[in-house]
């Protein structure tokens, strides 16, 4: 169960690098931006999440 009391269901993760592409200096920032993506995944594979 989860804090709401709901049922946990399974949950899918997927990362590639091509996703790191996504970048435009001319932009304002975005939220997902090369960096975050990287850092985000490097945490979860410290932690060994993706298998």
């Amino acid at each position: 169960m989860d804090s709401c009391g709901g049922k946990k269901g399974p949950v899918g993760l997927a990362y590639d690098e091509r996703m790191c592409a996504h970048f435009d200096p001319r932009e304002d920032p975005h939220p997902e931006d090369p960096q975050r993506i990287k850092a985000v995944w490097e945490m979860l594979q410290s932690e060994g999440i993706p298998e």
